[in-house]
């Protein structure tokens, strides 16, 4: 992980919680779970003890990447009013077919389709970036063909 990481303040908070969980609650439960798993004997035939042992190394390395992320984020400020689309930016499109459709501009951390929070890397993404208010971007689909957007608004 070498480039920026961004993160709105709501996603911060997320992962700051999740840490402590991850290094509370969830650590603990994998030490009983472990402890639990010796205590029914050999060790070598002991699914019990192979899988606790696998979820400690899941939670750990989850637990580093946490904070990585955290340790290396910078925090997405909401700003008034902005003229031109980016990272935060909550974009309003309108389609070709003249359909209304509202996006918010995030990382790739954060992205996540299905509540139209779409990655600044994404392609939507990229090609919205820096635009203004009226402009109109036209996106390429995987069959070659393009779709129109024309910007309403940004927020």
């Amino acid at each position: 992980m070498s480039q920026q990481i961004y993160l709105t303040k709501e996603k911060y908070e997320e992962l700051k919680k999740e840490l402590k969980e991850r290094e509370t609650i969830i650590r603990q439960k994998i030490a009983e779970d472990l402890k639990h798993a010796k205590e029914m004997g050999d060790l070598s035939e002991n699914a019990a003890y192979s899988q606790a042992k696998n979820d400690k190394a899941f939670n750990d390395g989850k637990i580093m990447e946490l904070e990585y992320i955290l340790n290396h984020c910078e925090i997405i400020e909401k700003s008034e009013k902005n003229d031109k689309v980016e990272i935060g930016s909550t974009v309003k499109l309108q389609d070709e077919n003249n359909k209304i459709l509202e996006y918010k501009i995030v990382g790739p951390e954060e992205s996540d389709p299905l509540k139209n929070l779409i990655s600044y890397q994404s392609p939507l993404g990229q090609k919205l970036l820096n635009k203004k208010e009226c402009e109109e971007i036209k996106l390429e689909k995987p069959d070659k063909t393009f779709k129109k957007y024309k910007i309403i608004s940004i927020n």
